[in-house]
């Protein structure tokens, strides 16, 4: 379980070693003690080294207080805060019933919960979460579930509030730490009891295959928490599973060269990180009786221990070998023998990746829909389900029809519309609780354009690494950024030119899409999201752009996912994998791009007696994305044909489509499917993970935006002659037609103002509208 699960005695103070540190005047280093004796009886005991105050009644050095959660207790100049997750961790114990994975029970009877809650308020089965649908369910408890500060009602399942704080009865509990328990629950060796026989409610998460009733046909979701087989594989699938060493380099704190050493980009730190998201001098290391500190010395993107930003000039003890993050870099500090720390990187991965950050995305079950645009009362599901894990190096091709939710989940993947249920996870970590510090960390190309034309496009890939780029880079730094960023994608020849518009080119359609992907690599992200970047493209241009970023995948470790429609036999094959949903949102197939994918689709039609030519295929096995889409047709179609015969012209194309991605479904999520297996088996399972906090919260620094956007939009209005001459013209010339128009009138009330005036007098009454009258006049 996690750090301070079940721990009695928690340490109050300054100090970076206590279990609350409180960072305020008139704190101690050991300032109080938090006791917990048992039953749920937390005491607070004054260790005298400075104010204490009990509900604003001082406190004696040793007084003992028995803390309820409603006295205020206040350390030196600082309040005791209820909600923090050491007290609440505390009062916890492992529970004796196995909970689904994503779902916890809570409440006070060890042989009913999964958490046990050691407090007298608690019931005894107090109240059940499913985290994978953000709900909570009150089990008719005694003293009430809260949520938002409002007593939810029993036995209906409420909303959590994302990053926000419930109460079980009156212990405070972050959603942030029901978060990391149940991550904590699911990954190895954690002390999870197992039931006596599988689960068989359908809506758990941890029965696979998942089955929700859509009209006539099952919609079935992977298995969660393992293979598909119930057991865990010794190796990953699908990727490479060797662990890669970086050595950063080594600290010298012995003898007389102690005192603090630096960690930053620029080469006059002690040891250098060659990233853009770190800033010049991030963070200082200094070595104390056999200690490591880390202090955060103000950087943009922040350091983080134990999934906390540090604030900036206060040191934190890390132990040996703890993973810290300076940005976006995970690194590793050893304190050897002869005093020196060894700073490092260990990750699993491609060799040539090693010393670069790496990033795995998880979709776990993913729903969204949204009210029918053509009868408000239904509601339209736009994803149905979606669950995959996705790797570092990954290179996924989101394929599907019109209606298949590829764009909505690209918006999901990235932050920007959270799903009606489901989770999206970094890292093992909530994508919508760390979203403002993965700003820098995730790219998003949309489909249309986002330049603005009158920029060349050394200036357009410059503003935006100006804005995005820790404030500490330089000049030259930013255009050496620039340079690279516009060498990498083949533009170096024609950095100078103007972007120009879609109407007056200047730039080719693959040269603009390329722009568009530069704004976003500048930053150098760890993820990469592309709606369409192949859509208008020439041939050459499409399989050129798709090239090149086969090759910055292979070469970097980035995972990218890209919505294709139907893309030469050449572009798919390049993708690593395919994630192909069809209509409805329906997940009907994830994994290899060949032999995979032109496998599982072939063995229908091969099953089925298909012939080929009947649906314009070269032949069976298919061997191409043409091919394979075809066969989606050909199974769909009899469906159709069938409901038009029962129906006539009431039935819908859509209808068909649905109903045969829902069969493609079944048939890729079957027990029998080794497809399925080896996709969501090892470390590609859905709902797995050591829960390390790699991109903790945090927010990231605008300081100096608004003059940068000033002088873009100068710069775009002094080249757009035309456009801005028309809009400087706008008030005189609006002024002179005033004047024409009105200019001649008598200094009398105008007739328009009368008649106004009568319909007053109607409303009002004949003496306030005459008040009136008489004020105008």
């Amino acid at each position: 379980m996690l750090p301070g699960f079940g721990k009695q005695t928690l340490i109050i103070g300054s100090a970076p070693s206590c279990d609350i540190v409180l960072q305020a005047g008139g704190v101690a280093s050991e300032h109080a003690k938090l006791v917990h004796q048992g039953g749920g009886k937390l005491v607070l005991i004054n260790a005298g080294t400075g104010r204490t105050t009990a509900g604003g009644r001082p406190m004696s050095a040793g007084e003992q207080a028995p803390f309820d959660f409603r006295t205020q207790f206040r350390i030196g100049e600082a309040n005791l805060p209820f909600d923090h997750p050491a007290i609440t961790l505390s009062l916890m114990a492992q529970g004796q019933q196995a909970a689904p994975p994503g779902r916890l029970i809570i409440g006070r009877d060890p042989t009913q919960v999964s958490i046990v809650l050691q407090h007298p308020s608690v019931s005894s089965r107090h109240c059940s979460i499913a985290l994978d649908r953000m709900m909570v369910t009150d089990n008719d408890s005694t003293s009430g579930t809260y949520v938002s500060g409002q007593r939810i009602a029993a036995n209906q399942p409420t909303p959590l509030p994302r990053g926000g704080t419930m109460h079980i009865g009156p212990v405070p509990l972050q959603v942030s730490l029901l978060m990391q328990l149940a991550q904590a629950a699911q990954s190895p060796g954690a002390s999870q009891p197992q039931p006596s026989q599988p689960q068989s409610d359908p809506r758990q998460v941890a029965a696979a295959p998942q089955a929700f009733q859509q009209g006539n046909v099952n919609i079935v979701q992977p298995q969660t928490g393992g293979s598909a087989g119930g057991q865990r594989p010794a190796q990953p699938s699908g990727a490479p599973v060797k662990k890669h060493k970086t050595v950063f380099g080594q600290l010298d704190f012995s003898g007389a060269s102690g005192g603090a050493r630096s960690i930053g980009r620029t080469d006059d730190n002690d040891i250098v990180i060659p990233h853009p998201q770190v800033s010049s001098r991030h963070a200082e290391v200094k070595e104390e009786g056999g200690r490591i500190y880390l202090t955060d010395r103000g950087s943009a993107n922040g350091t983080y221990v134990r999934g906390h930003r540090l604030q900036p000039g206060v040191p934190a003890e890390i132990a040996n070998g703890e993973k810290v993050y300076i940005g976006p870099m995970p690194l590793q500090l050893t304190l050897g023998a002869g005093g020196q720390v060894e700073v490092f990187n260990e990750e699993v991965g491609e060799e040539r990746w090693a010393g670069r950050p790496l990033y795995e995305i998880e979709a776990w079950s993913l729903f969204k829909e949204v009210p029918d645009r053509d009868d408000k009362s239904k509601m339209k599901v736009l994803l149905d389900h979606v669950s995959f894990k996705a790797l570092p190096g990954d290179m996924i091709a989101l394929m599907g029809p019109s209606g298949a939710g590829k764009t909505t989940l690209l918006l999901t993947l990235n932050g920007y519309l959270p799903p009606t249920e489901g989770l999206v996870r970094i890292n093992g970590e909530d994508l919508y609780d760390i979203y403002d510090t993965l700003r820098g960390s995730i790219g998003y190309v949309p489909q249309d354009d986002l330049v603005h034309p009158e920029l060349t496009v050394w200036e357009a890939v410059r503003y935006s690494a100006k804005f995005r780029l820790p404030p500490d880079y330089s000049e030259a730094e930013i255009e050496q950024r620039v340079e690279q960023t516009l060498k990498d994608l083949g533009l170096e020849g024609v950095a100078h030119l103007q972007i120009g518009s879609p109407e007056q080119k200047v730039l080719s359609g693959g040269q603009r899409k390329r722009v568009n992907i530069a704004l976003e690599l500048v930053t150098d992200p760890v993820i990469l999201y592309l709606d369409e970047p192949t859509s208008g493209l020439a041939a050459d241009d499409a399989a050129s752009l798709v090239t090149l970023l086969h090759e910055l995948t292979r070469a970097t470790g980035k995972t990218i996912i890209m919505t294709i429609h139907q893309p030469a036999k050449d572009e798919y094959e390049k993708f690593t994998h395919a994630l192909i949903l069809g209509y409805g949102g329906v997940p009907m197939f994830f994994g290899a791009t060949t032999p995979d994918s032109y496998k599982f689709f072939s063995d229908w039609g091969i099953r089925e007696g298909i012939n080929p030519r009947d649906w314009g295929m070269d032949k069976l096995p298919a061997d191409n994305p043409r091919d394979m889409f075809a066969l989606i047709t050909a199974r769909e179609t009899p469906i159709y044909e069938q409901m038009r015969a029962q129906y006539g012209d009431a039935a819908q194309r859509s209808d068909a489509r649905h109903a045969g991605a829902k069969l493609w479904n079944q048939d890729y999520f079957a027990e029998t499917n080794p497809i399925y297996k080896k996709m969501y088996s090892g470390r590609r399972a859905v709902g797995t993970g050591d829960g390390r906090q790699g991109v903790p919260e945090g927010r990231p620094s605008t300081r100096g935006q608004f003059r940068l956007l000033f002088s873009r939009y100068f710069k775009t209005k002094i080249r757009d002659k035309v456009g801005t001459g028309i809009l400087l013209l706008q008030a005189p010339i609006i002024g002179v037609l005033l004047a024409v128009v009105f200019g001649g009138q008598a200094e009398e009330v105008p007739a328009w103002c009368l008649g106004a005036l009568q319909q007053l007098a109607q409303r009002t009454g004949e003496k306030a509208s005459n008040q009136v009258f008489d004020t105008l006049s």
